[in-house]
């Protein structure tokens, strides 16, 4: 009896990554339209940033957080159109036990108190000097378009034919010590 309800728990466990692969599939797949739709691409970044921590690993004693600081924090630099949709998609939700929470962050040197960091292309031009702070560090730095992959963002937005893609920049991966599951690295395009 055992032996089938270890079957049944494995079988369960594989169709349910299955699930989310197609999940993750599927939102790559989504067209964006500039016009109102039922998916906006803020909405899709949002859910996009918020599954990014279900598909990549913090080292346990090195992650940013500190003893006094006990939450996940996902830094947005400037403002953001999908803060909001973000705020609502984390509200209660954990990442390694840990509250997970949106911030605002209005300079580079704010995104060393992040475990995430957002930069949109509005401040492209503040990319180089985030990427000094949390180089090394196990930051996942979130780029708004394929270019800011290219340029030292882990993970950054390509937005093609209407589409919005995901690329991974491989070095950048190495470098801060954070671990990308192969179902993401699967559905990406790779840069070094």
């Amino acid at each position: 009896m055992r032996y089938k309800t270890y079957h049944k728990n494995q079988a369960t466990l594989f169709i349910a990554s299955r699930v989310w692969i197609l999940a993750l599939l599927f939102l790559s797949l989504i067209s964006v339209s500039n016009t109102q739709a039922q998916i906006n691409e803020s909405d899709l970044k949002a859910a996009f940033i918020f599954n990014f921590t279900r598909f990549v690993t913090w080292p346990v004693k090195q992650t940013s957080l500190t003893q006094e600081n006990k939450d996940f924090v996902i830094g947005l630099l400037g403002d953001n159109a999908f803060s909001e949709s973000l705020n609502d998609l984390v509200r209660g939700e954990k990442v390694d036990r840990k509250p997970l929470i949106v911030r605002q962050i209005k300079k580079p040197a704010d995104a060393a108190d992040c475990d995430i960091v957002f930069i949109p292309q509005s401040h492209e031009d503040e990319l180089q000097a985030t990427l000094s702070i949390t180089k090394g560090k196990p930051i996942l730095v979130i780029g708004d378009t394929a270019q800011m992959a290219n340029d030292g963002c882990i993970i950054a937005f390509d937005r093609k034919d209407r589409k919005v893609k995901i690329v991974v920049n491989l070095e950048a991966v190495e470098q801060s010590n954070l671990k990308i599951s192969s179902k993401l690295l699967r559905l990406s395009k790779l840069v070094r």
